[in-house]
């Protein structure tokens, strides 16, 4: 895939006096495989950055349940990069397809990040492709 295939969506958000419901997920995604891939919480330490990796295979569709995260995606093939500031009040759903390598990294001085995410396939190895984004 290419990077122009990654879009982001404003999901189901309700609000009232009990607290909120919102809905990560529906079914119709685009890129959404016939088999169930696995759902997973990422943990991101203040100024620290995880994944700097893409999947041959995999798509996976990202949301932020806590904090702020600036996720920075590149186009492996053609080095083109866009980055994404998502955080917990906006509750916006990022797709990133297969072949998209993926940063992501908490700007965040005192604030731990939570993200929750669901991958197409379950976690294979083979799939996972080491990739750094300057």
């Amino acid at each position: 895939m290419k990077l122009n295939d990654a879009y982001i969506n404003k999901n189901l958000q309700l609000k009232d006096n009990r607290g909120e419901f919102f809905k990560f997920m529906d079914g119709n995604e685009n890129y959404l495989s016939n088999n169930f891939g696995e759902i997973y919480i990422v943990t991101v330490l203040p100024l620290k950055i995880r994944a700097e990796h893409y999947h041959i295979i995999a798509n996976e569709w990202f949301t932020v349940i806590q904090g702020e995260l600036i996720i920075t995606l590149e186009d492996i093939n053609t080095k083109i990069k866009v980055e994404y500031n998502l955080n917990s009040l906006d509750k916006s759903v990022l797709f990133i397809p297969s072949g998209i390598a993926h940063k992501i990294y908490n700007p965040s001085l005192k604030t731990e990040s939570i993200l929750l995410a669901y991958s197409s396939i379950k976690y294979d190895s083979q799939d996972t492709k080491p990739y750094l984004i300057n």
